[in-house]
């Protein structure tokens, strides 16, 4: 994974690079990239798509009615499924009220004169990144391996890859558990992924490269995402399906994919998905000149959809010192909202 220096953290969320962006942006300057599904119909749409390829859909329906999935959440819906799935998410009040939340940000963003690009896919952001600053309002796939991460019938490959990355990775843990189903299969190799410390090749090359950096301290997500990086090597992705990509409406994209697809106009990015740290640092290694602006936490949508539209109603003559309103909109809502929001509403 790209570093930052010789400190291994991911960049700050709040760098200098940010911080230096005081200048007003001008509305007609932007272009607000919406990856994530805005209404029943789009979400919809994802529900016929291979849930490989459509990590946040998915998650959401798994969250708000398990019960109501067709299949085992592994096999794309026929239309008629999926109509019927995005209708009974939809009526939970807390995606009725993203999705309005989210109309309510496109009709705020097209009435500023801010470029909108909506269900938004891989060939869109690059026709974003024409722009001088992209808002790209989506979601990270991390390091937490799904169900729908293990290609069929790969059993007795993915248990024999698990049982030679136990022992290769991370030495010092406990015995091997020799899990039984893929549902324990996935609760073992998880815990490899967050098993507190970065794991490493047992060579003797790698570990004296390891041993050099003594004393480095790791971020816990970045620290989860490398582990999740070398998992997905020891296994390939004939087998496994990686983590650590963002999501559009035509799949996950590599972060590097991401990063070449930004135009050489764009001077700003600001990142509205979840720990976008590791996002963060493919784009400063991958684009050295562009400001970027994003966070190590959780966001949750609701509450930012609702905030950048205020961004957007609370410009001025038609700009805005829109990276520095998200700075400042992120520390505060860090400090004095996020939690209780979670807590009363959920993470959607």
């Amino acid at each position: 994974m790209p570093t930052d220096g010789q400190t291994k953290r991911p960049r700050d969320a709040f760098g200098s690079r940010a911080m230096a962006a005081t200048a007003q942006v001008p509305l007609a300057d932007i272009a607000l990239v919406i990856g994530i599904p805005a209404s029943p119909a789009e979400l919809a749409g994802r529900f016929t798509k291979d849930p490989a390829d459509q990590d946040y859909a998915w998650r959401l329906a798994e969250t708000v009615c398990p019960n109501s999935i067709p299949g085992d959440g592994t096999r794309p819906l026929s239309a008629s499924e999926a109509v019927t799935l995005a209708a009974q998410v939809a009526s939970a009040p807390n995606v009725g009220t993203l999705f309005s939340e989210l109309s309510r940000l496109v009709d705020t963003a097209t009435a500023a004169k801010v470029t909108v690009f909506r269900d938004a896919d891989l060939s869109d952001l690059a026709r974003a990144g024409q722009f001088n600053h992209v808002c790209l309002f989506t979601h990270w796939k991390g390091h937490w391996i799904t169900q729908a991460d293990f290609k069929r019938g790969a059993w007795a490959a993915l248990a024999c890859a698990a049982r030679h990355a136990w022992a290769g990775f991370a030495p010092g843990l406990p015995g091997y558990p020799d899990p039984q189903s893929l549902q324990d299969l996935r609760k073992t190799l998880n815990s490899l992924v967050e098993a507190g410390c970065a794991m490493f090749p047992s060579s003797e090359e790698e570990r004296a490269l390891e041993d050099q950096n003594l004393g480095i301290s790791y971020d816990a997500d970045f620290m989860a995402a490398m582990n999740r990086e070398f998992l997905d090597d020891a296994f390939g992705s004939d087998i496994l399906r990686p983590g650590n990509r963002l999501e559009l409406s035509d799949g996950l994209a590599r972060p590097d994919h991401i990063a070449a697809a930004i135009g050489d106009a764009t001077q700003s990015v600001s990142l509205m998905a979840c720990h976008s740290n590791v996002l963060q640092q493919v784009l400063a290694t991958e684009r050295p000149n562009l400001r970027v602006v994003g966070t190590t936490m959780e966001l949750t949508p609701t509450v930012w959809a609702a905030f950048v539209a205020h961004v957007f109603e609370s410009a001025r003559d038609g700009r805005t010192p829109f990276l520095m309103d998200l700075v400042h909109g992120i520390r505060d809502l860090s400090q004095r909202g996020q939690k209780a929001v979670r807590a009363s509403k959920g993470s959607w």
